[in-house]
């Protein structure tokens, strides 16, 4: 099962949505700023030493610079990195960057200094002065001149210029300039701390301008230029003047909350920030407003980074980041943080209902003495309704029903008047046909039109059971779902069906119940997960997306529902939620949902605006607003070769031949929230790309780098989709050493090959040299296995010979030998003698196979001289038989005719019958037996040759 999550905005950035409301006046600024961006406040426990920032800027690749009491510090969305400008700590007051991209950092009594990103150089300052080395406020205009402003005037320096140094631009001004500012016309607007604005024209006329007049003790102290020309000036009281372009007052607006102005900041068409030591404020069209934010205390500065997130300095507090989000936090805009049961807004009211009763709201007011809330009070709320004749209902645990209808007449239904045996009721639901299934601590309820209620289905199991939700499917069925007994189905008043987890449900607790739009069935959804059920009762399961206790399911529009869980929001076509894979979009915490979910809640969509109760508070989404995309930059942060740092222009670097550890510290630039991988790899040394999450960005090393060219691949990438977001390259040349250039290695190569050829040839006269005498050593042991073969083996006959036989009886095992036979060929010397050897020699070899084809295989046979045989048995053997089959075998060779046919003569003795363990009283008993045949058989031959010659 494969999982796809689309996170809005490429998941990595965050969105904007405003979130409406009933009333029909578009919401403010202000309240746009307060419900739809979230807050973040960094201080020493981040890393920003003392917890001050007297400014911050945004630089132009993305890096967000901090000035404060204790230094310099850098921000790349990962880390705060700390600067030492000089070798002991400076305050630092002001920071700008000139159209090179060149730093420049202004101090609280040590000068001027730019850094080139390698290193901080001083700025020579034209003046003895000690005053003048304490800057105030730094700008650039639109030449590329840096100005300064300090306790001794202004100064100017042409950033173009080889030699850098600051000259004064007015000798004629002494004073300690506050703020100076760029106008539109291209004049200098400065003030100063005396209260006096002061203007340098493109020649450096200096001009001192006319401004109304304040209240004792009341003085200018910041300006801030206009599209149009205008000009705001902020005073160390509560008052901000507005100029017009010609220098003639045109507006004092009177600040609440706000004091004593530190910068003023635009955002947009009439639309400003305010920095004041007493908080934040916003000022759109002339009308400022105090914001309610955690920084609120010396703040000092403001700028926007590149995805467009604000950031704001303060010299107590730190610094605040504040960004925009998909959702709105409803709940911190009203000031409401109690467990949210259900909400609905109503006519121009908003209202709440928690376990420790109602509450109203118009706009941001409160409003005390709504009767609702008068009549709730202290009463848990278990759900609000507005019906469809808009009725606003009211579920209450322990006071039935409470409705009030628009003409503001409120009625109470409860087990005194209306039929109802119970008050404790959970849920309400509106039907088709006008009536409402009310559910409750004691089973399910039908309200009728005219107010009197009566149980859905009389004496059932539904009565003895806690109805959690109800709801009406498209062909009219009534689903009732309990808490731990499933779901039972209704229709004409008679339970049909009842769906327990037997039959497939993930749980018998039912939290909600929707009738499907697109889909026609029913969705169930429980804690341990989603379920749809089918006009004909068939179960399917969400599978495809990873939610983790469900909590409900809320219909969007026609199309979209939001899945509310545990983990987080989950929005998705109704029509794709039964898909093995599915793409949906999905937030969480880090993402910017403000609230975690209260189970068994009452989420509603009203008018295009989802409204989700949390365990802290409310958070809302307009369905009809898009996410907006944001960039995401990386920001090569280092590159160092042992203890060699390397600054890479255009992307190209070139480290040394001698470096052993090459360090690769790359960033990716992202201030909003989200979720993402990072990719990289060296191309040239590593085979495959390695992923990581961006919560463990690291420095990169690779060691012992062979001279040659290589390329970085670096790549943020959406976590679920692997789209790439960004990515960046670089170009590493590693120098060579003298033994790594082409020519040197093409002469080791050829050495290397020649030397290599060398030891083959040897190796191969070695092998040849090594095979011969293989062979001969072969050959001579085969000749004497040959030799030795011959030593105890008979040759005429195949049999083992004398000496075998010797060996044999010197090593015999009597317990093995079960008898003992000797066989001789009678009358051989006749025989030979008369037929010659040739004929005798037949003789032989077929006395040899007969004794070899009667005896079995643990036998041996011995030749032991020209006639005489001897057999050894090791297995049992009947001495008797063996005797007259070798004996009518031998005959067989023979004729009847033939007077000189010849016989043999056996002697064979079982080994135990003896009762002997010697060998030779064996061989002795045999032979004696065998000479007794013997001569038996030569009585025999003679008898029958002299038969012979007396018949011839």
């Amino acid at each position: 099962m494969k999982i796809k999550t689309i996170f809005a905005a490429a998941v990595l950035c965050l969105s904007f949505c405003l979130c409406g409301s009933t009333a029909e006046a578009a919401e403010s600024r202000e309240e746009e700023f307060q419900k739809n961006y979230i807050q973040r406040l960094y201080h020493s426990e981040q890393g920003v030493d003392g917890s001050s920032a007297n400014c911050i800027y945004a630089a132009q690749n993305g890096l967000l610079w901090i000035g404060s009491y204790t230094g310099l510090y850098s921000y790349d969305s990962s880390e705060f990195v700390s600067y030492e400008i000089t070798d002991y700590a400076i305050s630092v007051n002001a920071i700008t960057q000139d159209p090179n991209g060149t730093i420049w950092v202004g101090t609280n009594g040590n000068g001027l200094y730019y850094y080139d990103g390698e290193t901080f150089h001083p700025c020579p300052i034209d003046s003895k002065e000690n005053m003048a080395y304490t800057i105030k406020e730094l700008c650039v205009d639109a030449e590329g001149n840096l100005w300064a402003a300090t306790k001794l005037g202004v100064f100017v320096v042409d950033t173009s210029a080889e030699e850098k140094k600051a000259v004064s631009a007015a000798e004629d001004l002494q004073e300690e300039i506050r703020d100076i500012c760029i106008l539109s016309n291209g004049e200098i607007a400065l003030i100063s701390r005396l209260g006096n604005l002061y203007f340098l024209d493109a020649e450096r006329n200096l001009l001192k301008a006319e401004i109304p007049k304040l209240e004792e003790g009341v003085r200018v102290r910041c300006v801030a230029d206009t599209e149009t020309g205008d000009m705001y000036l902020g005073t160390n009281g509560k008052q901000i003047l507005h100029l017009g372009a010609d220098g003639e007052w045109k507006n004092t607006i009177e600040t609440t909350g706000i004091e004593s102005i530190n910068q003023i900041y635009a955002i947009g068409e009439d639309l400003y920030w305010v920095c004041s030591d007493s908080g934040i404020g916003l000022m759109e069209k002339d009308v400022l407003t105090a914001m309610d934010y955690e920084l609120n205390n010396s703040v000092e500065s403001v700028c926007v980074d590149y995805q467009g997130n604000y950031w704001f300095s303060s010299s107590r507090q730190g610094v605040m980041q504040l960004y925009e989000n998909y959702f709105s936090n409803l709940g911190e805009y009203l000031n409401y943080d109690q467990t949210v049961n259900s909400i609905e807004p109503y006519e121009d009211k908003l209202y709440i209902g928690s376990d420790s009763g109602l509450s109203c709201y118009r706009g941001k007011e409160p409003v005390t003495d709504d009767p609702l809330v008068k009549a709730c009070e202290n009463r848990r709320i278990r759900q609000i309704h507005a019906d469809s004749d808009r009725n606003l209902w009211i579920v209450t645990y322990r006071m039935g029903l409470i409705k009030i209808s628009p003409d503001g007449k409120i009625t109470v239904l409860d087990s005194s008047n209306s039929g109802f045996t119970t008050n404790a009721m959970r849920c309400i639901y509106e039907c088709r046909d006008g009536r409402f299934l009310v559910g409750s601590e004691e089973g399910a309820f039908v309200l009728h039109t005219d107010g009197k209620a009566e149980r859905l289905v009389e004496n059932s199991p539904i009565n003895e059971n806690r109805i959690l939700s109800a709801a009406e499917d498209n062909e009219g069925r009534i689903y009732l779902g309990t808490d731990g007994d499933g779901i039972y189905v209704i229709e004409n008043g008679q339970i049909v069906r009842r769906i327990t987890m037997q039959e497939g449900l993930l749980s018998n607790v039912i939290l909600k119940l929707r009738t499907g739009v697109n889909l026609d069935g029913m969705w169930v959804v429980t804690g341990a997960g989603v379920s749809f059920v089918d006009p004909e009762y068939q179960l399917s399961n969400v599978t495809g997306i990873n939610y983790a206790n469900s909590l409900d399911l809320v219909f969007l529009n026609e199309k979209e529902v939001a899945i509310l869980a545990g983990n987080g929001f989950f929005r998705i076509k109704e029509e794709e939620l039964l898909n093995d894979e599915i793409i949906c979009m999905h937030y969480d915490k880090q993402l910017g949902l403000p609230v975690d979910f209260t189970a068994n809640a009452n989420n509603i969509v009203r008018d295009g605006i989802l409204y989700m109760c949390g365990t802290d508070g409310i958070a809302s989404l307009d369905l009809d607003k898009q996410p907006l995309q944001r960039d995401i930059r990386i920001y090569i942060k280092e590159i160092q070769g042992d203890q060699k740092k390397y600054f890479p222009a255009d992307q190209n670097v070139t480290i040394d031949a001698d470096t052993h550890r090459l360090n690769l510290d790359v960033r990716v630039l992202n201030y909003s929230r989200g979720e993402y991988d990072i990719s990289f790899m060296l191309e040239g040394t590593d085979k495959k790309a390695s992923r990581i999450d961006s919560s463990n960005q690291q420095v990169i090393s690779y060691t012992n780098l062979r001279g040659g060219e290589y390329h970085y691949q670096y790549q943020v990438m959406e976590k679920r989709t692997d789209q790439v977001l960004a990515e960046e390259s670089i170009h590493i040349k590693k120098e060579y050493h003298m033994w790594e250039t082409p020519y040197v290695i093409f002469l080791v190569v050829i050495l290397i090959l020649s030397i290599i050829g060398l030891i083959i040839y040897l190796l191969l006269i070695h092998k040849d040299k090594e095979i011969s005498e293989r062979y001969s050593r072969k050959f001579r042991k085969e000749h004497e296995k040959e030799i030795e073969k011959l030593a105890f083996q008979d040759l005429e006959t195949g049999l083992f010979n004398r000496n075998s036989y010797e060996q044999a009886r010197n090593s015999v095992e009597m317990d093995k030998l079960y008898a003992v036979s000797t066989v001789s060929i009678n009358h051989a010397e006749y025989l030979k003698n008369k037929y010659g050897m040739l004929y005798y020699g037949n003789i032989l070899k077929k006395t040899a196979r007969i004794l070899q084809e009667h005896t079995g295989e643990k036998t041996q046979i011995y030749r032991l001289s020209d006639y005489i045989f001897c057999v050894w048995f090791e297995e049992p053997v009947k001495l008797e038989n063996y005797i007259l089959q070798i004996k009518e075998a031998f005959k067989e060779l023979w004729t009847e005719e033939e007077e000189d046919a010849s016989t043999l003569a056996v002697g064979a003795v079982y080994h135990d019958r003896l009762l002997q363990e010697e060998y030779e009283s064996l061989v002795k008993a045999c032979e004696e037996m065998r000479l007794l045949d013997q001569k038996h058989e030569e009585m025999k031959f003679i008898d029958r040759k002299i038969n012979y010659m007396k018949l011839s």
